[in-house]
């Protein structure tokens, strides 16, 4: 029988899981005066100081004795000193180009002297400059903290990010806000196009089904030392909403209970029917959450409990699989597989499985198969890939795989498996046709691959990869025996 117990590594996955502007005015351009007699005669009065005419009459004045120049402009402004000018402009000139003064004068005479005083441009720049340049010299803000889960939707990626963080100094994770953050594949440079907030504490998965999107905060727990016991401290919550949507749309309690401690920390989640499942991460336990009604059929004071003898006091966690119509439960504690009838929520223990029956290897992800229909786990303790065939059960193992697989995904086009080594930093692949598992793809040191997920972006398939300790998410071009680096989002 094996060890209930959590290792180091599962610990440290739970506590984890857990302008310019253009301006001024510019002066004038030169202008020239003039204004001619327009009843002919000889001017007897002489100007004995010519004055600088700095605005031009709008209408010229007209001598009335003609050679005697003593007439007032009938215009508004009079002349009270001769030659000198001292009407004013009544029609403003229209700038054309802010700041350049380029107006002329609506009333006619020809100017003939040269203005000593430019004028000075009075009216205001209505248009302000904008500044539509990118400072480039800035790096641009960062969208994640810590990535998980993944999921796609045609080319559109939805990233959970749960904001976690390891305090030293309380010796104990932290959780800020909770996002799920948005991915156009399509476009790029793979630009996030939303951030959608959830206000419970560490949404670390994500999964589409149906037409809808829904996603799980799990809470968080703290981890005794002196007893090895994970007990959850806050609720969970459980998000939906169309794969389109800004928002969520549906949110949905799962609260602890007082009865069974135990029970907290959901995480993994499928969906089936009308219904979502939700492993619990502390305890053999699940949920399930009838989504017509929108309400908690089994919660955590009355879950579906995959190992039948479990008490408060149990530990487990718990990875749900589905391929549309049958469900089963890998519990990570006891190396175990269980199948759950959906329509009754009877569990029914297919077996046990591992290299050795004594110590905990951790099955922490699968799937069923497309292309045999088998299921097929990973071992995070084990590093090791298995084949299970449910009735009449029977395990195989099917190799090693890299360190602290976390992850898997099948693409059947390249009838292969992939799996995210999470201590290795590098992407395997499980090859139907050779039997084989071999190096795939590389991530940087230390980059911790959390998920993976396959979809096609204009018409290429791609694989996106969350890095949990580098906070980004890689995007590979893949092609039937390897990857190629299209990028990263930051």
């Amino acid at each position: 029988m094996k060890r209930f117990f959590l290792s180091g590594v599962v610990i440290a996955m739970l506590w984890a899981c857990g302008s310019s502007s253009n301006g001024g005015n510019q002066p004038d351009a030169t202008t020239t005066d003039s204004v001619t007699d327009t009843v002919p005669g000889t001017d007897v009065v002489t100007d004995t100081a010519p004055a600088t005419d700095t605005v031009t009459d709008t209408v010229p004045g007209t001598d009335t004795t003609p050679g005697t120049d003593v007439a007032t402009d009938t215009a508004p402004g009079t002349d009270t000193t001769p030659g000198t000018d001292a009407a004013t402009d009544t029609a403003p000139g229209t700038d054309t180009t802010p700041g350049t003064d380029v107006a002329t004068d609506t009333a006619p005479g020809t100017d003939t002297v040269t203005d000593t005083a430019p004028a000075t441009d009075t009216v205001t720049d209505t248009a302000t400059d904008t500044d539509t340049s990118t400072d480039s010299s800035q790096p641009p803000a960062a969208h994640f903290t810590s990535p998980e889960g993944i999921a796609a939707s045609g080319s559109i990626i939805f990233v959970a990010d749960p904001a976690a963080a390891y305090d030293s100094n309380q010796g104990k994770m932290t959780y800020g806000q909770s996002h799920l953050v948005v991915i156009d594949a399509s476009q790029s440079g793979f630009p996030v196009i939303k951030d959608i907030q959830a206000d419970a504490k560490n949404l670390q998965t994500v999964t589409i089904g149906n037409g809808t999107l829904c996603a799980v905060a799990s809470g968080t727990a703290t981890y005794d030392m002196s007893s090895g016991k994970m007990t959850p401290d806050s609720p969970g919550k459980l998000y939906c909403m169309a794969p389109d949507s800004d928002h969520f749309t549906t949110a949905i309690d799962l609260p602890l209970s007082q009865t069974n401690k135990t029970v907290g920390l959901p995480a993994s989640i499928v969906m089936l029917g009308n219904f979502v499942y939700i492993g619990s991460g502390t305890a053999p336990a699940v949920y399930k959450v009838d989504m017509s009604s929108k309400t908690v059929v089994k919660g955590a004071d009355n879950p579906i409990w995959v190992i039948s003898n479990a008490n408060t006091q149990q530990q487990g966690m718990i990875k749900l699989i589905t391929d549309g119509t049958k469900l089963y439960a890998l519990d990570f504690n006891t190396d175990s597989i269980f199948s759950i009838d959906p329509s009754t929520d009877v569990v029914r223990p297919l077996g046990q499985f591992g290299d050795d029956p004594d110590k905990m290897e951790g099955p922490i992800a699968g799937l069923i198969s497309k292309m045999d229909h088998k299921i097929y786990t990973v071992m995070s303790v084990g590093n090791s890939l298995w084949q299970i065939t449910p009735s009449p059960f029977a395990a195989k193992k099917i190799g090693a795989t890299g360190s602290a697989p976390n992850a898997m995904a099948e693409y059947m086009m390249f009838k292969s498996m992939f799996i995210a080594n999470s201590m290795d930093n590098n992407i395997s692949q499980y090859s139907l046709m050779s039997n084989k598992v071999t190096t795939y793809a590389a991530l940087d040191p230390g980059a911790d691959p959390w998920d993976l997920v396959i979809t096609k972006v204009n018409r290429k398939p791609m694989m996106f990869v969350t890095a949990y300790m580098e906070k980004d998410v890689y995007a590979f071009d893949m092609n039937a025996h390897g990857a190629t680096l299209a990028g990263k989002i930051k």
